[in-house]
């Protein structure tokens, strides 16, 4: 499965935080992305989507190593608060392949 994003920053109205503020989009994205993805690639899906069960994001326009290492740490929590590292290829963006072996490794 394969879903495109928007940018990191951009706020959006639709979900706020306790604060009453907008979230940034891309956070929100990648959280309803990996949540709807949990059908199809989760435990009891059919994976028709995706036979080897990964999701990939695709984050157009990243502008140098922070907002790099940005996406890397936000998709790592959306991994761990959705427990997709349990699944057998995860919710990855393929800048995060290596970092999902790794893990994978470290746990073994």
């Amino acid at each position: 499965m394969i879903v495109r994003n928007a940018g990191h920053l951009m706020a959006n109205p639709a979900i706020l935080d306790s604060e009453g503020r907008e979230i940034p989009e891309g956070i929100m994205d990648g959280m309803i992305a990996a949540a709807i993805a949990l059908h199809d690639v989760g435990p009891q899906g059919p994976r028709a989507n995706s036979p080897l069960g990964s999701v990939y994001i695709v984050k157009p326009r990243m502008h140098g190593p922070e907002e790099v290492a940005f996406a890397s740490e936000l998709f790592g929590r959306i991994e761990d608060a959705l427990g997709l590292w349990e699944q057998p290829n995860g919710y990855t963006e393929p800048i995060l392949h290596a970092r999902r072996l790794e893990r994978k490794a470290l746990d073994a």
